[in-house]
């Protein structure tokens, strides 16, 4: 069964290259562009991972995190939000969601 993740952003560009090198390396993959479309795909896919976008337009990536946490069928779902933001505010908001990792975009591909 393979490793099933779930990128949340709305940069469709990005998503489009986070498609390509995961799928390439043999995950399947789920993609969102706002948090409430994200939620959805989390019941429906139960994700092992869920990489989503800080900022985004309806419900930020933090929202997504908190209502990801707050759901017992999805509250051990790792999350990790990512931020083209370097803002220590943000990761400490962050990890009080919730949140298994913050990351600093850009992503390269090691990461």
């Amino acid at each position: 069964m393979p490793y099933r993740i779930l990128i949340v952003d709305d940069d469709v560009d990005l998503i489009k290259l986070y498609r390509w090198l995961f799928v390439r390396n043999g995950f399947e993959l789920s993609m969102a562009t706002n948090g409430f479309d994200a939620l959805r795909l989390a019941h429906e896919v139960r994700p092992h991972l869920v990489l989503t976008d800080y900022l985004m337009p309806g419900m930020s990536g933090l929202e997504v995190c908190c209502q990801i946490r707050l759901q017992p069928e999805l509250a051990n779902m790792a999350v990790v939000i990512f931020t083209a933001s370097g803002d220590g505010k943000l990761r400490q908001a962050a990890r009080l969601a919730g949140a298994t990792a913050y990351w600093e975009k850009p992503i390269g591909p090691h990461e």
